[in-house]
């Protein structure tokens, strides 16, 4: 016998159909109309019938899922590598949608049916997690509308792109910023800091590293934080000193930023041993990233191995008093002096002054 169940409300009205019973069952008084297509009769069910078969449906559904589930695991090859592809593509996908007790209860199966370890079946859920909030993330940004972008702003930011003059003119600007002369310094500061948007390189890292290395109260800083001035605070990170394991945990991280050393005690030459933070700094400013590896454990309890990483590229910012710093780092740094002469006294006495 065919039949087409509908809902219809106090007034008779039958043109709307709801799919989500139970919410509207909460929302509005309603019958449960079920209509015999060919005989032509028309019997009136409860709402609380109606209610049990909705969820009597929605528990046969469910079993119908857990049913499948345990099929296909009960059918994969007896060897994890066989076994992966399916896993991948079909169970994986489903597993990652339940709750954490059934995961632990499929997870289980796995091993036992394949011989895996649990790890590699919790990376492959793990995958399947991160594969739908990736779809999420996508479907929202697609959602999202086009920004409109002011045609004056437009216009403006791409006469400054095609300028010819355009690093000539940073250089000026930093100069009306209070800082007089140093237009080398200034510059290479400048060529720096940019280095940091730079790709990867197929060896390692493009960004460049820079110290200024002067005596004291030579005027070394200076140049450099006018220069900071012209970035936004994204751009770089400041650290005047810091233990050797702290830069794995920079919140925001490091990836296309400038490391900015105010000074570079901890990297000075004369150390008989090899400084673990200027082992991680030259590391990031070589190679592009770090890598710390570490015993800790897992949710069992177990002893597991945890890696933490830091990605860059990232360039580097330093001054110094001194001439060398430590000797590996200093092959990979370009150096600058401050002026120190008579005449910049003079140009920097002379500039008219603001009160």
């Amino acid at each position: 016998m065919m039949k087409d169940q509908f809902l219809t409300n106090e007034m008779g009205n039958s043109d709307v159909i709801y799919d989500d019973a139970d919410v509207r069952l909460s929302e509005i008084d309603i019958d449960m109309v079920e209509t015999d297509l060919e005989g032509g009769r028309v019997i009136k069910i409860s709402e609380k019938d109606l209610i049990k078969e909705i969820k009597e449906e929605d528990n046969e559904n469910d079993v119908d899922e857990f049913d499948y589930l345990d099929k296909m695991i009960d059918e994969l090859p007896d060897n994890f590598p066989k076994a992966l592809s399916k896993i991948r593509s079909e169970i994986a996908p489903t597993i990652a949608t339940m709750d954490t007790s059934l995961v632990e209860y499929y997870v289980d199966k796995l091993k036992k049916k394949t011989g895996a370890l649990k790890k590699p079946i919790m990376d492959e859920i793990k995958l399947a997690q991160q594969n739908m909030l990736d779809i999420e993330s996508e479907t929202e940004i697609a959602g999202v509308e086009e920004i409109k972008i002011d045609p004056e702003i437009q216009q403006l930011s791409e006469e400054i792109a095609q300028d010819p003059l355009l690093f000539k003119n940073k250089i000026n600007i930093v100069n009306q910023l209070g800082v007089i002369n140093e237009r080398k310094p200034i510059g290479l500061y400048l060529v720096t800091l940019d280095s940091r948007c730079l790709p990867m390189g197929s060896t390692g890292s493009e960004a460049l590293a820079l110290k200024n290395s002067g005596p004291y109260g030579a005027g070394k800083s200076h140049p450099m934080f006018a220069c900071l001035k012209i970035y936004p605070k994204t751009a770089y990170h400041l650290i005047s000193s810091g233990s050797a394991k702290s830069l794995y945990n920079i919140e925001g991280g490091l990836k296309h930023k400038a490391l900015i050393l105010t000074e570079a005690l901890q990297l000075q030459g004369d150390n008989n041993t090899d400084s673990e933070l200027a082992y991680s700094i030259r590391s990031l400013v070589s190679e592009g990233h770090l890598v710390y590896q570490y015993t800790g454990y897992n949710a069992d309890g177990k002893k597991v191995t945890i890696i933490n990483k830091m990605q860059g590229p990232t360039a580097l910012l330093t001054t110094t008093v001194r001439g060398r710093l430590e000797s590996q780092l200093e092959d990979r740094l370009i150096t600058v002096n401050p002026n120190v002469s008579s005449k910049q006294t003079q140009d920097i006495l002379a500039r008219p002054q603001i009160f």
